[in-house]
């Protein structure tokens, strides 16, 4: 991650809608397979590392959006402002969230209920959650690391008076400051291309010297010429007594 923002939402992205829904589609789309996949057939025991890659696929983005699940809309008009006026890479939290969800789910199904279907152990169904969410803080904090700029939507409904209620926003907020910045390699090229410039500039300094320059005499070419033509026809004087003669008798100031 390289730069943080709080995104102040208003009416002016709603004509986007439309594509930015198109997005939320697109993420949605995780992989519904059986978990069959993903048992060890030597244990019994569910792979986590194989049902993370797939159900909670990390890749690099450009922006990051965290919202609340009740500005839905208004962030779908955000993000497809985004890619449609920039076309920027974004993705968006609650995609990941829906896939928890969805996991969570499909994992009761198979593991946590009785004869009738109804889940049987409250302990275990806690079980299950702490794994799937455990597997969706770490997507999260992947998604945050590799990406490029994190925008936080500040809308009442995520934050009241610097208070949120969502422990996922807190904890996305919280890996913003975990995460290690990285400035992309385009600025860190331009940056080092005005350094380079920069060190290749020799140190200038200024002097204004138009009044020690008004105590000097002017040669112009007239007298540098008139020099050597009285030096031609002097006997004996010194070349520099010939020129001197020039300012001596007022020929030239």
């Amino acid at each position: 991650m390289y730069k943080g923002f709080q995104v102040e939402m208003t009416d002016h992205f709603s004509r986007y809608r439309r594509f930015g829904e198109e997005v939320f589609v697109q993420q949605n789309r995780v992989i519904r397979q059986c978990l069959d996949k993903y048992i060890n057939p030597e244990t019994g025991s569910l792979i986590g590392d194989a049902l993370e890659r797939d159900w909670f696929p990390v890749s690099a983005y450009d922006v990051f959006i965290s919202h609340s699940h009740d500005d839905a809309e208004q962030v779908a008009s955000f993000v497809g402002w985004l890619q449609e006026k920039f076309q920027l890479s974004v993705f968006v939290d609650s995609a990941v969230w829906r896939s928890a969800d969805h996991l969570l789910e499909e994992i009761d199904a198979r593991y946590g209920t009785d004869s009738e279907g109804d889940l049987d152990d409250y302990r275990r169904r806690n079980f299950h959650a702490s794994h799937v969410y455990m597997m969706m803080a770490m997507a999260l904090g992947k998604v945050i690391d590799q990406v490029e700029c994190f925008m936080f939507v500040t809308t009442p409904n995520a934050v009241m008076e610097s208070v949120t209620r969502s422990p996922w926003l807190y904890a996305e907020l919280m890996f913003t400051k975990l995460m290690k910045k990285r400035v992309p390699l385009r600025r860190v090229a331009k940056r080092e291309s005005k350094m380079m410039a920069h060190q290749e500039k020799q140190l200038e300094v200024e002097y204004d010297v138009r009044s020690l320059m008004s105590e000097l005499l002017v040669l112009r070419k007239d007298n540098l010429q008139l020099w050597e033509k009285m030096y031609q026809h002097s006997c004996c004087d010194h070349a520099l007594d010939v020129l001197y003669a020039q300012f001596d008798e007022g020929v030239s100031r």
